[in-house]
């Protein structure tokens, strides 16, 4: 039997509880902090690029499993022709609050999204360029109605967008519409009662 194991079976049950918590906080902490972030991103660049037809790239991915918040930053989403960028922003900041376990919610104590820009067209056929993603599936299929349930229940609170821009380009009027420097402050969005 190896030396590692007889030692083991010559600690305490008190020592062995010791040891066990220590393990599963290294554990906890190598996960959130290390190896979810490294996971995340390129299944979330990924699944993005193929459900939207459009290249998503992700500059990095932070969490933090003790404070429960979620950082990412240098987001893009390039439009369909990858020409341009469609949706971007510097850093989008998530703060879980532990509150929701317990309330079966979302509950967000605060969101805060730097310098997001959104750039779209509307072409010569009277379409937008983000037309294609409004569209849903055909299908030949009669779609089944929908059953009522709960809703789901979510309040995200402390919601901040700072330096954001918004740039619509009127192709068919050969015009450029373009707001900057946007800044919006919502104390609370929320269908909890």
């Amino acid at each position: 039997m190896p030396a590692f194991l007889t030692s083991l079976k010559q600690l305490k049950r008190w020592q062995k509880v010791v040891l066990g918590t220590v393990l599963a906080v290294l554990l906890y902490t190598l996960l959130g902090f290390v190896l979810l972030p490294l996971i995340l991103k390129p299944v979330l660049e990924n699944e993005m690029t193929e459900v939207l037809h459009r290249q998503a790239n992700i500059a990095k991915i932070r969490l933090n499993p003790y404070a429960l918040t979620a950082t990412i930053e240098g987001f893009s989403l390039q439009d369909r022709e990858n020409t341009a960028q469609f949706i971007a922003f510097d850093r989008l900041y998530v703060n879980l609050q532990s509150l929701s376990l317990f309330k079966k919610a979302l509950i967000l104590r605060s969101v805060s999204l730097s310098k997001p820009a959104i750039d779209f067209s509307r072409l010569s056929d009277s379409t937008f360029s983000f037309s294609d993603l409004l569209a849903g599936e055909e299908t030949s299929e009669t779609p089944e109605p929908k059953k009522e349930g709960k809703p789901f229940l979510f309040s995200i609170n402390n919601i901040e967008i700072d330096n954001g821009s918004i740039r619509f380009e009127d192709r068919p009027k050969d015009t450029v519409h373009q707001i900057d420097d946007l800044r919006l402050a919502i104390p609370s969005v929320s269908n909890l009662p």
